[in-house]
């Protein structure tokens, strides 16, 4: 397994002491949103969160193994990283 959501979580707020970074507003789409959530809960940091689409319980039903496979191979193709690159230009 990867990172679970309080680890990276964590993570996140290591980085924003280490920069000395106190965002004023959190913003996160899907998996993002509880990040967002759980870094303001857990890491008290002060900031509105705006959620967008958020993804804040696990997803059930039958469909749930389909989506969580297409976001495993998502994450592992290497021509996502190539797409999201060219797109922020």
């Amino acid at each position: 397994g990867g990172l679970r959501l309080p680890e990276v979580a964590r993570a996140l707020a290591e980085l924003l002491a280490q920069e000395a970074f106190a965002p004023e507003l959190l913003i996160g789409h899907s998996a993002g949103a509880a990040i967002a959530v759980q870094l303001a809960l857990a890491h008290g940091i002060a900031a509105p969160v705006l959620a967008l689409a958020p993804a804040l319980r696990p997803m059930g039903g039958e469909a749930a193994p389909f989506f969580s496979g297409a976001a495993r191979l998502l994450l592992a193709n290497p021509f996502t990283s190539f797409f999201a690159t060219g797109a922020a230009r």
